[in-house]
């Protein structure tokens, strides 16, 4: 039950002395967002700027993530600008993979500047070369290959 979870974080922390950290407020964020609760993980998230706490880069992906792959591109960059404006870095690739995806789709990665915020997209390397220098595989394109391996078996 989530409330018995939010109970547990108010209250048992407390009574042993002890402070929740980044791990335990990730935990919570994630346990919302798994049950399609974002409204309550962004209480959660308020909660926890009101007290005087930062979330981690991990937490901020795990908003990332979640809002892209239910295709919020808006929410997506929003979550995004706040972690690269509060951490000075960028979440990393895996939860930042599908909203480049849908930027791509919105053809608006150059005006949002996903690659300043984020860096480089590692994958663009393999899209040019998949469009620009592709080998040939018939039998003329590996002619000369087939040459050298049979050179090297006569030696």
């Amino acid at each position: 039950s989530l409330d018995r979870a939010i109970q547990f974080y108010e209250t048992n922390f407390e009574e042993h002395g002890l402070e929740p950290n980044g791990y335990s407020d990730r935990m919570t964020i994630q346990m919302f967002l798994k049950n399609n609760r974002l409204s309550r993980a962004l209480a959660f998230k308020q909660t926890l700027e009101a007290s005087g706490k930062t979330m981690d880069i991990p937490s901020y992906g795990s908003l990332i993530d979640y809002c892209s792959r239910r295709g919020q591109l808006g929410s997506g960059l929003m979550f995004l600008k706040e972690c690269v404006s509060v951490h000075k870095a960028a979440p990393g690739e895996a939860a930042i993979s599908q909203l480049r995806i849908l930027c791509r789709q919105a053809d608006i990665t150059d005006e949002v500047g996903l690659a300043d915020l984020a860096g480089e997209d590692p994958v663009e390397w393999l899209r040019h070369g998949e469009a620009h220098l592709k080998r040939e595989y018939s039998k003329k394109g590996r002619r000369d290959v087939q040459m050298a391996r049979n050179r090297l078996v006569q030696i």
